[in-house]
């Protein structure tokens, strides 16, 4: 077939949405279909040098390059600017995708990022078959467990929430939904955001993948024992915002290092959140207990993945979990709530997913903390889920996700 791909974000190389759109577009190429992928021109410099290095199905990738003219930068550094910036390159792009339509007809048209249910896309213009996903963001803490977040993380995830509830009724989303003959969405909460004529329909499926060359039980095996038997370094990469559950996470780490001195939790990354969770640490007195280190290159993070003994992911509202994709794929055990994308993406097989909703903030706490204390007890049970942690992973590699979808469309 001849795919076109909507991936406003989309580099190799990369994690977050930039990663999700590269690895669809790439995916479907190494299934043997001809892709012409539109995107922005700030992914341009990257595709190209990967397109000279001739690594992949080069002959069978193509690139629209567009981005609204008139629109400065500062566009782009807010999320309101983004988010309206983003509906009317969805129009422009439309508008470039129609051309190349006119030249070299498309079979299938498939909307892969921006991933998020919440805004639409008018590429069923195009008047072809429209897959429209995966797609989340309807995934929103729950609200017994904000009772932690700093003022500014509570009132952002009160808006989200409304504006996940009211956007079942954009007409704009709602035209996407009737076009679309497949709908994709990442967890049932983001089902649960769409209009109800179009829940049923609406398949749930992760919208994250792995490079299958990314970590391997044979260069990352794991470790034989702890660096100090009884305790355990603890590890979490990513932003630093409310609904990341840093909050709650501290806490959890709080509990267990009262019962198992000596654990340490390493947390990197930047975010808003940073100055609320520093004080945090020290009103729970584990400040000594927690390092804070800022963005590292991916070669040092890998480093921090082969060095801890858990990846601590208490997130409360995320659509995918790349970074704990690629943790899993180092061989680290993993702790995580039974939320959004990370309970799709982890089992008892490669860690511990721990339930949250419904249940109060201490509750969810003392499971969390109940799992690193069950990890910290047992150097058997870390060892038999860092060798699980890469199986369960290699579920999740781009030509096994992007086969879901497309083993059947030929």
């Amino acid at each position: 077939m001849r795919v076109l791909v909507s991936a406003y974000a989309c580099g190799p190389g990369s994690g977050s949405e930039p990663g999700v759109g590269w690895g669809w577009a790439l995916g479907i190429a190494e299934r043997g279909h001809e892709v012409c992928v539109v995107t922005r021109h700030c992914s341009r410099e990257s595709i190209e040098a990967w397109q000279r290095a001739g690594k992949g199905p080069v002959e069978r990738l193509e690139f629209l390059y567009y981005d609204l003219p008139g629109f400065d930068d500062w566009w782009l550094t807010g999320g309101f600017g983004t988010q309206a910036y983003y509906v009317f390159w969805q129009w422009g792009a439309a508008r470039l995708a129609l051309q190349a339509h006119k030249r070299k007809p498309f079979d299938l048209v498939h909307h892969v990022t921006l991933a998020t249910v919440r805004q639409p896309s008018f590429l069923w213009r195009l008047g072809r078959p429209l897959w429209f996903g995966p797609v989340g963001g309807g995934e929103v803490p729950p609200r017994r467990l904000r009772r932690q977040f700093s003022l500014g993380g509570w009132l952002w995830e009160s808006f989200r929430e409304l504006w996940n509830r009211a956007c079942r009724y954009d007409p704009l989303l709602r035209l996407t939904l009737s076009h679309a003959d497949r709908i994709y969405v990442t967890s049932p909460q983001s089902r649960g955001v769409l209009p109800p004529a179009h829940r049923e329909r609406a398949e749930v499926m992760p919208t994250v993948g792995l490079d299958p060359r990314t970590g391997s039980r044979e260069c990352c095996p794991p470790r034989q024992s702890q660096s100090r038997p009884g305790a355990l370094e603890v590890l979490f990469a990513g932003r630093f915002v409310a609904f990341k559950g840093l909050s709650l996470g501290l806490d959890a780490f709080a509990r267990h290092a009262r019962r198992f001195p000596g654990s340490r939790l390493t947390l990197v990354g930047q975010g808003p959140e940073e100055a609320h969770l520093k004080e945090a640490a020290v009103r729970l007195g584990v400040e000594k207990d927690v390092e804070f280190v800022r963005w590292l290159p991916r070669s040092e993070l890998c480093r921090l993945y082969r060095e801890s003994d858990v990846f601590f992911f208490p997130s409360l509202g995320d659509s995918g979990g790349m970074v704990l994709l690629e943790a899993m794929a180092h061989g680290l055990p993993v702790v995580c709530l039974a939320l959004g994308g990370p309970a799709i993406l982890a089992d008892s097989t490669c860690g511990r997913v721990v339930a949250a909703e419904g249940l109060p903030a201490a509750t969810v706490a003392d499971g969390l903390a109940g799992a690193l204390d069950q990890l910290a007890s047992s150097e058997e049970l870390l060892h038999a889920l860092a060798l699980g942690a890469p199986v369960r992973a290699a579920h999740f590699h781009w030509p096994r996700v992007v086969a879901r979808v497309y083993a059947e469309a030929a």
